[in-house]
């Protein structure tokens, strides 16, 4: 069964170029993988305390330009 689901995404985007991405939560420096290797401008970063995941889309010198949470753990709850 497929069904539409309507997510709250939070998005930043970071001060600095230098710095790591981190979790919106926990404000941890996310564990950065690369699951499509001929998209390297779009990385998935997952927190290493709470779980969380987190899209990024990187500039051409693969700085974060933006970071949105995905709030997968909301799926869970009815409503």
């Amino acid at each position: 069964m497929i069904q539409d689901v309507v997510l709250r995404v939070r998005v930043s985007t970071p001060a600095r170029r230098t710095e790591s991405p981190v979790c919106h939560q926990c404000q941890i420096p996310l564990d950065l993988h690369q699951p499509v290797p001929d998209r390297p401008g779009e990385i998935l970063g997952t927190c290493p305390v709470c779980g969380g995941w987190h899209f990024l889309r990187l500039d051409d010198n693969g700085h974060a330009r933006l970071v949105a949470h995905l709030p997968l753990g909301d799926l869970d709850s009815p409503g």
